[in-house]
Formats: C-alpha cells, sequence, structure tokens
C-alpha cells in the first residue's frame, strides 16, 4: 500500500511538472530569451511586428500532436547547435520543413474572404539639405474570393488554383513556375535569362502565404526604411540640414558591436553639424542629440553584428518597392513554351494614385 502510494504521489508530481515544463517551454519569452544571443534578433524583430501578442508556437508549431513532436525534435538538435556553438550566422531562411501555412497562418487569417480595395501610403524622403518628401499611394487589391471567382493579389490562394514553383535555396530567384487553374491544362513558364548555366533547383513547392508574406512577424526594416519612418513619424527633426543622408552614411557604416555603433552614430551626427552647422549645432544640440539617439536605436533594432545580420540580411517579398518580392515572378521574364508570359502589368495588382508626388491632389481631399 506504501508503495502504491508513493507511485502514485510520484505519478501526479511527474504529470504536474512534465505540464509545467512543456508550458514554460512554448512560452514566447522561452524561445526568445533562453537561447539569448541566437535568438535576440528573432525577439526583439517580433516585438515590434504585428503579431507581437501571437505566442511564437502558434505560428511556428500550430496544434496536432504530430507538429508538436516534429518541433521537439528540432529543438533538441537546436539545443545541442547552440550550446556546443554549431549554429550558423545568420540563421538562414527560408525555413524548409516550416509547417504549410492552413495549419498555422489560416487558424486566424481566411484566404478565401474577399478584402476589395486597400489604401497604402509610402513615404519617402530625399538626400537633399531640406530632406524633401515624396509620396506614392497605391491602392492595392487585395481581392479574393468574390462569389467564387477570385480576383486580385489573393487570387494566387484561391482554392481552385494551385501554384509550384522551383527556386533557389533562399527563394529569390523563381526558375520555373507551374499553374493549374480549375480544370485548365497546366501551364510551365520558365524563366528567360538564367545567369548560371546549371542553376542548383530546390524540389518543387506548392505556394502559400509565407512565399509573399514571409516576414509576417519578424520584421527588419532596410536603412532606407527605417530613416524614411523615423522622419515621418517626427522622431528625428525633418527641419535638420541633409540629416537624412548623414542619418544613412553613419546607420551603414561597420560596427563590432551596439555599443559601438551607438557612439559612433552619435559623433557622427553631431560632428557633421559641428563642421557644417556650428550655429544651428550649437543652437539645437537638443535635437541633434536626439537625432543621434534615435539613429542608434534604429541600427540597435534591425543589424545585429554578432549574428552577422545586415540591412538587408533578410528581406520582405510582400511587394516589390524595398525587394524583389512579387517581381520574382511578375517581372515579363517566365514564358511558356508557346509564348504565354506571366504578366507584369502594375494594375493587375494596384491603381498608382499617386507616385513619387510632393503634394498628391487626393490628401487636400482628406478632411485635416
Amino acid at each position: 500500500m506504501i508503495l502504491i502510494l508513493v507511485v502514485t504521489v510520484g505519478a501526479v508530481i511527474l504529470t504536474a511538472a512534465m505540464s509545467q515544463g512543456v508550458h514554460v517551454m512554448e512560452s514566447t519569452s522561452f524561445c526568445g530569451e533562453t537561447c539569448h544571443s541566437v535568438m535576440s534578433p528573432e525577439y526583439i524583430a517580433y516585438h515590434r511586428s504585428p503579431h507581437a501578442r501571437v505566442a511564437c508556437v502558434e505560428c511556428h508549431v500550430g496544434e496536432g500532436t504530430s507538429w508538436f513532436v516534429r518541433s521537439k525534435l528540432s529543438g533538441a538538435w537546436q539545443l545541442v547547435s547552440t550550446a556546443l556553438d554549431l549554429y550558423e550566422r545568420p540563421i538562414p531562411t527560408p525555413v524548409h520543413h516550416l509547417r504549410p501555412s492552413e495549419g498555422t497562418c489560416e487558424q486566424c487569417h481566411w484566404p478565401e474572404k474577399f478584402y476589395g480595395v486597400s489604401p497604402k501610403m509610402i513615404t519617402k524622403f530625399s538626400d537633399d539639405e531640406a530632406n524633401s518628401a515624396v509620396k506614392t499611394i497605391l491602392l492595392l487589391k487585395v481581392g479574393g474570393d468574390d462569389f467564387g471567382g477570385s480576383q486580385g493579389i489573393h487570387w494566387h490562394m484561391d482554392a481552385e488554383v494551385e501554384i509550384r514553383y522551383r527556386s533557389d535555396e533562399k527563394r529569390r530567384t523563381m526558375y520555373e513556375v507551374e499553374l493549374q487553374a480549375g480544370d485548365d491544362p497546366v501551364k510551365r513558364f520558365v524563366k528567360q535569362t538564367v545567369k548560371e548555366d546549371n542553376p542548383e533547383l530546390m524540389d518543387w513547392r506548392v505556394m502559400d502565404c509565407i512565399d509573399c508574406h514571409n516576414r509576417p512577424t519578424h520584421v527588419y526594416y532596410t536603412a532606407e526604411q527605417a530613416v524614411d519612418l523615423a522622419l515621418e513619424r517626427s522622431f528625428i527633426a525633418k527641419d535638420l540640414p541633409f540629416v537624412r543622408r548623414e542619418g544613412l552614411k553613419a546607420v551603414r557604416a561597420e560596427y563590432a558591436s551596439h555599443d559601438e555603433a551607438a557612439q559612433g552614430i552619435s559623433s557622427a551626427i553631431k560632428n557633421f553639424y559641428q563642421s557644417e552647422y556650428p550655429a544651428l549645432a550649437s543652437s539645437r544640440a537638443e535635437d541633434v542629440q536626439e537625432a543621434g539617439r534615435v539613429l542608434g536605436r534604429l541600427y540597435a533594432n534591425n543589424v545585429f553584428p554578432t549574428m552577422k545580420i545586415e540591412w538587408d540580411t533578410y528581406p520582405d517579398f510582400s511587394g516589390h518597392y524595398n525587394s524583389l518580392g512579387c517581381n520574382r515572378c511578375h517581372a515579363g521574364d517566365h514564358a511558356t513554351e508557346d509564348g504565354d508570359v506571366i504578366e507584369s502589368d502594375c494594375s493587375i495588382c494596384h491603381t498608382i494614385v499617386a507616385w513619387d508626388e510632393a503634394s498628391p491632389e487626393i490628401l487636400e481631399l482628406i478632411p485635416k
């Protein structure tokens, strides 16, 4: 009886401990902080993303026993590689054995839903003395399933449409694309200009959400994006002469650590104004100092020297403004044997309302 009692109590304690252990291992803090030096960049990017309140495992594992077991087996090797310093720098992307989006993304996002048209405004600043701003305004044809007939960008995810492709390992160059739309014959498009004589192709992959939305959470900005956003939101004083040009120059320099970058960037901005605009450097010392601090934070949020992550290490493919993105397929460079070409007409995906205009007329119609 004593033995049975001891075994029962032990089993209850062990079960509770295992349950709590699994709970801890599936927490966001465990994913981002336990292996801090490795996952710190992703953890920082995660916290400023649209999915910052979604737990890591909901996207990286999802529901179900089989993927839970797979994640733990994968995690076992990750533990070994971290402990023995065997992991790659930077962490290679994409993850080729990631769970298909239908088991993760589509648990919240409805691919067949018709979303219609979505406005988007992009503000860029110039490298002139006035940091002149220009705006591009687009109406994105997000589309979706409209009573049995998909259209717009989300036509790619129609249940009657299957797109497969073969690419390089990083999915930056699409060499072959196959389209099966309903009962129509399969169309095979081949890239016409290939630099390599025998490019190394990955296996065929069925296109899903993350082939375009490849950075839905771990968002890294380009240097231009980061500085322009800081100017647009007035984190950096827009009337500081040449602040965009000098800011980009400072954040693109090489630094061994974040501390070195913070000091180097701040000094570069301060020295520029003391040299070129001494009166302004004195009268607006606080704005100059704040510009240096903000630029240092932009660097620290996007560049990680210890992990060899630079400004353009992880491009975002959801668009083609800062990377090839859509143009990996829609550049007019993929054709069938019969001469059919994957369309590259801008109006397929968006209507351009204004393009790099200082004062787009449409903004005058919006109440202040």
